[in-house]
């Protein structure tokens, strides 16, 4: 007699974990799928060019073949996102903002500076062709800063780009009394003008002063003060106050307004020289608004003068700035290879005093590589330390060390995933800082999320880590790195977070120079590509450009098409049974028609697939849906039917009998195309004798819950 079959029931799949032994509805590889709220995995998209080319370009390349690629991105908004920008930065170190107006021919519009040159123009900016996070971006109210560590820094406001802050102070003002009689009209005659002139005393009262000037740019960010004048002295005779001729330099592009300080009179009342302290406190005497006039002429008398000038309290934006984070209305910069991080005047997010210095950890656990601001903290990032940057501008700000025990090598890796923490790629795998950061009874630390997937993990290229993107895919609920794997220096493979259950995917050949999801609601996923190029030296590639990424896209760029596939876990069969032969699957897929589901499988983790040919069927009910539309084929219109997707079962007769005895088995699953839906999978065999059935669910432990 026949040995009684038994069922071994697997829902609902999870992701991979590659791991000797584990749970059966865990998975060895997922490729190009997406977790989805109805608790299946389903085809994940491709990416398309982001503006169509025109008819006679549409089968050989897109409307940028005639720009440098794309290779550093930023979003951001105004005007509570009534105005988006998406701008960007070429191969050619050129910047640009994506303009859909003027598509398909040319959507893009050059960016331009403060004094009207064309920042399209080609090798304005450092691009670097050894591995480098490029540049960096932060936004600040309505306005985004960009850093690279090499150019100076800018600040885009949607109209033209400007240097951010100043280099260096103001050039030093020069004084002289140029007028020395009474008859001149630089003198002024007491009874005419009261208050107005020098001093207080009576004829022949000396007086001495010295001036300072500092810059303005017209998003009201000062510079550092000059250099003090030297001192200019005169004397009030006859009757009359003298005044002194002030020349004023002129500041760099994108001054708008110079200030003065002077100090108070040098000289007592006694006519002897006060105390030397005197001569450094400046007070404010006046704004020339305009970069123009250079002739100053003080008639202002000390009772006139306005508040203290702390010179501490401004400095220069560091013109080597490579990393920026905003935190707590303040900016905070460092530099390549440096140990220490400076930050701004509050809400002066272009003011740097020269005491804003924060020393983070030692030395000897690498330079700063990131910083992240979140919750209430900016976490600083080392290649071996975390830190912690707490405090605020009245009380002060300072920093602590969070652990030591792994830290940061890829800056652009770093992306908050909602409900969970701080995901980053470090040297052994991907972690998360998860915790509030804060005394709040939440525990605050370190977990490494890639423990699953290490061997996916090892195929990274750690060389070029600095060239490594990542971006939050919000409409999937997703966690993307794209990383480099063997000897490709741009990433190219993509390892995949899907947040709400905590598992994960990969896709590849998806070829990156950057990508971003926009804020708004749409939450667009732009990518910006080179094409299949692996080098930047690598002018071969003609298909580069803005894409953005859909799951209704069938292609990644002009790579490849997206191949959704489903391996199963290694199914152990040694130890538990006494014999075994599998004789059916059933797979739980959502209904897609013609388009064929194959299924092959691995025995004892063989390199070759059982079948030389994968067992296809039709994703459709044999009999039911024979008449049902075909995608691709029915038309609107014709009297047709349209069905719903709803789940059906795909069955698979399958034999291991000439693979021997079989003690673990692995199961995949992909489509002929693109579109695949599945929930789970069930597994008939002959297990045991007549007598003694086993059940496989129950051997199992039976299903997860939900």
């Amino acid at each position: 007699m026949s040995i009684n079959t038994t069922k071994l029931q697997i829902y609902p799949l999870r992701g991979m974990d590659q791991r000797w032994f584990t749970k059966a509805n865990r998975a060895l590889s997922i490729s190009d799928m997406s977790w989805t709220s109805r608790d299946s995995w389903q085809h994940a998209g491709g990416y398309e060019p982001i503006v169509p080319a025109d008819e006679s370009e549409r089968t050989v390349t897109h409307v940028y073949r005639s720009r440098s690629a794309p290779i550093t991105m930023h979003w951001f908004a105004q005007y509570t996102g009534a105005t988006q920008w998406l701008m960007y930065e070429d191969e050619d170190g050129a910047l640009w903002h994506f303009n859909g107006s003027t598509s398909p021919s040319a959507p893009y519009t050059a960016i331009y500076d403060v004094e009207g040159n064309n920042l399209s123009t080609t090798n304005l900016r450092t691009i670097l062709d050894t591995p480098w996070s490029g540049t960096h971006y932060q936004t600040f109210g309505s306005r985004a800063y960009l850093v690279n560590g090499y150019d100076e820094p800018l600040v885009f406001d949607g109209r033209k780009a400007s240097r951010a802050g100043f280099a260096d102070a103001a050039a030093t003002p020069t004084a002289e009394l140029s007028y020395n009689t009474a008859k001149d009209k630089h003198m002024v005659a007491k009874a005419t003008l009261l208050g107005v002139g020098f001093a207080g005393g009576d004829d022949g009262t000396q007086f001495a002063y010295r001036y300072k000037v500092s810059y303005l740019n017209e998003r009201g960010q000062e510079s550092p003060a000059s250099e003090k004048s030297v001192i200019v002295r005169g004397t009030n005779t006859n009757g009359y106050r003298a005044l002194v001729t002030l020349s004023i330099p002129k500041g760099p592009a994108g001054t708008v307004a110079r200030r003065i300080y002077r100090t108070q009179d040098l000289y007592g009342s006694d006519g002897v020289l006060r105390d030397r302290a005197y001569g450094y406190e400046f007070y404010y005497l006046d704004e020339v608004q305009d970069n123009i006039t250079t002739i100053y002429v003080d008639t202002r008398h000390d009772t006139m003068l306005g508040a203290l000038h702390v010179s501490t309290d401004y400095g220069p934006f560091p013109s080597s700035a490579s990393k920026i984070a905003c935190f707590k209305n303040t900016m905070f910069v460092t530099e390549n290879s440096s140990n220490q991080i400076r930050f701004s005047y509050p809400r002066a997010p272009e003011v740097f005093p020269s005491l804003n210095i924060l020393d983070i950890g030692d030395a000897d656990s690498g330079p700063i590589v990131a910083m992240y601001a979140t919750k209430n903290a900016l976490v600083v990032f080392k290649t071996q330390g975390i830190y912690l940057v707490k405090g605020d501008h009245i009380n002060g700000f300072f920093s602590f060390t969070l652990t030591k025990d792994t830290g940061c090598i890829a800056p652009k890796s770093l992306r908050e995933i909602p409900g969970h923490g701080l995901a980053f790629m470090s040297r052994d795998g991907v972690y998360l800082l998860e915790g509030a950061l804060e005394n709040t009874g939440t525990v605050t630390g370190v977990v490494r999320l890639s423990q699953p997937i290490e061997q996916e993990f090892a195929r990274v290229n750690l060389s070029s880590a600095e060239n490594v993107r990542s971006v939050l895919n919000r409409r999937d609920k997703e966690y993307w790195l794209h990383v480099p794997t063997g000897s490709n220096v741009r990433p190219n493979f993509v390892l995949k977070y899907h947040w709400e259950i905590g598992e994960w995917s990969t896709s590849d050949k998806f070829h990156v120079n950057d990508v971003l999801c926009t804020g708004d609601h749409r939450n667009y996923v732009i990518i910006a590509s080179s094409g299949s190029k692996s080098l930047p030296t690598d002018t071969s590639e003609t298909n580069k450009g803005l894409f953005v990424y859909s799951r209704a896209y069938r292609k990644k760029g002009s790579e490849s098409h997206v191949s959704p596939s489903y391996q199963t876990t290694y199914l152990s069969m040694q130890g538990i049974y006494s014999s075994f032969s599998l004789v059916r699957v059933q797979v739980s897929a959502v209904g897609y028609g013609k388009n064929d589901l194959t299924a092959n499988l691995y025995t004892n983790r063989d390199l070759n697939t059982t079948y030389t040919t994968s067992l296809s069927r039709d994703q459709r009910r044999a009999l039911e849906d024979f008449s049902a539309p075909i995608y691709g084929s029915a038309k609107f219109g014709d009297g047709s039917i349209w069905y719903e997707h709803r789940p059906i079962t795909v069955r698979y007769d399958i034999s291991t009998m000439h693979k021997g005895p079989v003690n673990e088995l692995s199961f995949v699953f992909s489509p002929e195309q693109t579109r695949l839906e599945i929930m789970g999978y069930q597994m008939e065999a002959r297990v045991g004798t007549k007598r003694e059935v086993v059940n496989l669910t129950e051997v199992y432990g039976g299903t997860d819950t939900r």
